[in-house]
């Protein structure tokens, strides 16, 4: 059947329409694009001007706080410095020796008084309180960090900062805490002491008093807030310490800079702030992992340059979104499983001490039964390692146990972007020489053991 002329026409028309509907409607949507273009580039530009304004501005603040912590040695901390910040023996000596009202500090009872007051713990006879660190409780029960025999009062201190809880460990304490005669049984008490004062894993509810360093920062702080500590020396190391207990605490220790921060939040800077923030994050993630590939790089050198290693190992980088790093030193033929590897954890981290390297067992070597690892954990243990736990076999904090690289830390941050400037790079690569001397120093034994070779058979 032929079309009606009519309907053709009809037809023609509706799409001649239609074009013309697109044509309008292509040419309003264009000019909304050009539009929202010009938009974003007014935008752009005055953020642009606004944080150079802001720059321009802050310039005189940032060099003078430069120079008061330059001129005060703000980040001058002797227990950072012989990097024992998170080494609980050493800890636990110290807090021991503040606590005890007959030591050299000559103090008295004013460190213990303050300790005891924010647990809300009362005893009589407080002058006469002695306090030992490392004390046996005999008969299989394990070493107590801190005791304080103060008749009737008892108290056990236990210090945890990264290792984990030893088996019924705090169980164990009670019993010999119970166990002992001629003390009230309300004034026994046994205190778990942590970073965040989480809950123990094998304490029972009631049993213990949980207490963060957070809780003894503050309990010391008062200290120096009431201006107690007259002596000089002592009031010094008393204040780093402090400053080390709010840092193992989790508290960002960075100083408020109250010019800055009105510079910073008034209405015509505050856009900008966020806005340069938001980007300062970006950079600082750049800047740390660039700084991490070049560890790999140095690493993967060493590598390379020894025939019986580079048929056998490789390295590889894990970059995670919080800027967070971790470089391992692999073996190439075990690929049905892993196997152990060389693992340096958390290059960068936001907390003191919190990045450690070492030898990593793999998740087929069941460590809650006797392994082929216990003797090469002892040697390890033997030449400076840290006690193994966990799925180490040995390990240690980055660069010689001063600190890891810090992503709050501005100076840190802007150490590596001159590393990385430097085509020597010599910050990385004595990270990197760190890590290549703790796996030449083991390889050996790592790849003699039974669990090692088996696996590079599957």
């Amino acid at each position: 059947m032929e079309p009606h002329p009519h309907n053709a026409l009809s037809a023609v028309s509706l799409l001649q329409q239609f074009q013309e509907m697109r044509s309008v409607k292509h040419s309003s949507s264009l000019s909304l694009v050009e539009a929202a273009k010009e938009i974003i580039a007014r935008r752009h530009e005055s953020l642009r001007v606004n944080s150079l304004r802001l720059i321009e501005s802050a310039k005189p603040r940032i060099a003078t706080i430069e120079k008061e912590r330059h001129d005060n040695a703000s980040f001058f901390n002797v227990f950072a410095a012989l990097g024992v910040v998170r080494k609980e023996v050493i800890q636990s000596r110290f807090l021991a020796y503040l606590l005890s009202p007959n030591q050299e500090h000559n103090q008295g009872i004013i460190f213990l008084e303050a300790f005891l007051g924010k647990l809300d713990i009362q005893i009589s006879n407080i002058a006469q309180a002695r306090v030992v660190a490392e004390r046996s409780a005999g008969d299989g029960l394990g070493r107590m960090d801190i005791v304080i025999d103060c008749k009737p009062s008892l108290i056990v201190i236990e210090n945890k900062i990264d290792a984990g809880e030893g088996v019924e460990q705090l169980p164990r304490y009670r019993k010999w805490l119970d166990q002992q005669r001629g003390y009230d049984g309300d004034k026994k008490h046994l205190i778990f002491l942590t970073p965040t004062g989480h809950e123990s894993v094998t304490g029972k509810t009631g049993a213990y008093q949980q207490f963060s360093y957070s809780d003894l920062a503050d309990a010391l702080a008062e200290l120096l807030e009431k201006q107690s500590i007259i002596q000089p020396s002592v009031r010094e190391v008393f204040c780093q310490y402090v400053s080390i207990c709010k840092s193992i605490g989790g508290e960002d220790m960075t100083t408020q800079d109250k010019e800055l921060q009105e510079l910073l939040t008034k209405p015509e800077n505050i856009m900008a702030a966020l806005e340069m923030e938001q980007q300062t994050a970006i950079a600082r993630k750049a800047i740390t992992k660039q700084f991490s590939k070049n560890i790999v790089k140095i690493i993967q050198g060493y590598i390379e340059s020894d025939e019986s290693i580079r048929t056998g190992w490789r390295t590889t980088l894990q970059s995670f979104e919080d800027g967070y790093s971790n470089i391992l030193i692999q073996t190439l033929s075990h690929n049905a499983k892993p196997s152990y590897q060389l693992l340096a954890k958390n290059i960068f981290t936001n907390k003191m001490n919190d990045g450690w390297f070492g030898w990593y067992r793999p998740k087929s070597v069941d460590i809650n039964k006797h392994c082929d690892t216990l003797t090469l954990t002892e040697k390890m243990v033997g030449s400076g390692s840290e006690k193994a736990e966990d799925w180490w076999v040995g390990w240690n904090y980055l660069r010689d146990g001063q600190y890891g690289i810090m992503l709050s830390n501005n100076e840190d941050i802007f150490e590596c972007f001159e590393d990385n400037r430097n085509q020597e790079h010599p910050l990385a690569k004595n990270i990197a020489d760190e890590i290549w001397q703790m796996f030449t120093a083991y390889r050996a034994d790592v790849e003699a053991l039974p669990s090692f070779q088996q696996a590079a058979t599957l």
